[in-house]
Formats: C-alpha cells, structure tokens, sequence
C-alpha cells in the first residue's frame, strides 16, 4: 500500500476527530486529494480506530495483502478520538 505523508494522516486524523461523522467527500474538500487519496486515509484511520464504517452506507469492497478492506461513505467518528489528540484517556 502507498503511504500518505505523515503530516496529511496527522491533519486528516485531527480534522476527523473534531466531528461525529466524516465520508471521503469531506476530505477531499478539505485536503484537496482524490477519491482514493480519502479512502486511503479512512482505511487508515478505521485500523487507528480513530473510525468505523456505517455499515448502511457500504460502498466497495475488496482485499489488500490479503486482508479485506471495505469502503464506506460515511464514518462514525470514535468519541473519544478528540480527547486522545489532547492528550487525555
């Protein structure tokens, strides 16, 4: 899998977490990157456990390096996400 340089994922992780609910549309706005730029960074950010993927809303779905990856369109953004950027539990 391609990487995303470290300070997008660290800018799309804080951008994430200041919200209920996120989708690839919201970061592709935000950070100017295609469609598979955003997944990419929720894939990523769904394995932090910064996220989990509205089951509802399902996309697509395949497999990378023989795990299964599955794209959603909309997020449910952990609740403690936030708290944990600042530092608390």
């Amino acid at each position: 899998m391609s990487g995303q340089p470290e300070p997008l994922m660290s800018a799309a992780r804080r951008f994430v977490a200041a919200r209920p609910f996120t989708g690839p549309r919201a970061l592709m706005r935000r950070f100017g990157i295609g469609l598979q730029g955003a997944r990419w960074l929720l894939v990523n950010l769904e394995q932090q456990g910064v996220v989990r993927g509205h089951w509802r809303r399902l996309v697509a779905a395949g497999s990378l390096g023989g795990s299964e990856l599955y794209s959603f369109r909309i997020y449910r953004v952990q609740p403690w996400a936030w708290r944990s950027l600042q530092g608390g539990a």
